[in-house]
């Protein structure tokens, strides 16, 4: 069986009782943990729902990766429909200068669900014309040739991405459903490629992460593909105890959607097949749970089962 490596995503979702300031604060402390757990990386979802606890992911970066020593710390993903290329650049090759070597820029082609917030993010913003016309591909491409330096501007105050001098963290791109947009983007840039299995039915996945390994072109960031699956996951001491934490976060979140539920041993097989299916290099869990605490238990026994 291939070996895969372990990492989290984390929405920070609201759960009865919390405040977003306490949301934000358990992340941050409970960040030191995962990396004690052997979690390679985290990443920062970018939401502009209100029952999440924040919707601009490089703002909490440093929190965490200044608690952090060896845990790759980044996004998944900034939504780069409604985003600067170079201020994304600019940002992210910030961080990475202020933490070598433990940034990571993911980067995703969703939208949020309200007109309103579009119209606010970008004014003038439109769906339908921005797919015609490949915003989102235009801006990933942009923003890929500023963080390698292959585009430069003629003015002797500015030549290219602020530091210059400074490396910038590699790009991964999100892709999920039966969307080949992403896939297609990765293996001809040469970036790493994320799956989520939890946006959208996932029948198609095997064969577009296939087809990303087939395609995938060398680049000055990555000589071999990466790949990796987005699983959303409930781990607790018992199968009955895993249902349980799932049904009180259904009383105030319906929309829940897991894929992976149970007792330590029962998820950890699970993730090996789901692994061993789409022939992974790391799976990306997304701990649900009401409580942070709970979250964390789960996944230090999920941790040991998988040591």
């Amino acid at each position: 069986m291939k070996s895969f490596r372990l990492s989290l995503l984390e929405f920070g979702l609201v759960g009865p009782g919390q405040t977003p300031s306490q949301v934000l604060r358990a992340i941050c402390d409970n960040a030191p943990r995962f990396e004690a757990m052997g979690f390679h990386r985290l990443w920062l979802a970018e939401h502009h729902e209100s029952r999440f606890a924040f919707a601009v992911p490089e703002l909490l970066i440093p929190s965490i990766a200044m608690r952090t020593n060896r845990m790759r710390v980044g996004t998944a993903g900034v939504l780069m429909q409604f985003h600067s290329p170079l201020r994304i650049a600019e940002s992210f090759r910030m961080l990475e200068a202020q933490f070598p070597g433990r940034i990571d820029c993911g980067v995703a082609s969703g939208v949020t669900a309200s007109p309103e917030v579009r119209e606010d993010l970008q004014a003038g913003f439109d769906l339908e014309a921005a797919i015609k016309s490949r915003q989102y591909a235009d801006r990933v491409e942009r923003l890929i040739a500023l963080s390698r330096n292959t585009t430069r501007y003629a003015h002797p105050h500015y030549t290219g991405v602020s530091p210059e001098g400074q490396r910038s963290p590699p790009i991964t791109l999100l892709g999920a459903a039966s969307g080949r947009g992403n896939q297609i983007l990765a293996s001809r840039h040469g970036t790493a490629f994320c799956y989520s299995l939890v946006h959208g039915p996932h029948n198609a996945g095997p064969e577009i992460c296939q087809e990303y390994r087939n395609a995938f072109e060398p680049s000055v960031e990555r000589t071999h593909p990466h790949l990796s699956i987005a699983v959303s996951i409930v781990c607790a001491r018992t199968n009955r105890e895993a249902v349980e934490r799932l049904t009180a976060l259904r009383v105030t979140k319906p929309y829940v959607n897991t894929i992976v539920i149970g007792e330590p041993a029962r998820c950890a097989d699970k993730l090996r097949e789901m692994a061993e299916r789409f022939r992974s290099d790391e799976v990306v869990l997304i701990p649900m749970s009401a409580k942070p605490r709970d979250s964390v238990a789960g996944m230090e026994l999920l941790a040991a089962e998988m040591a």
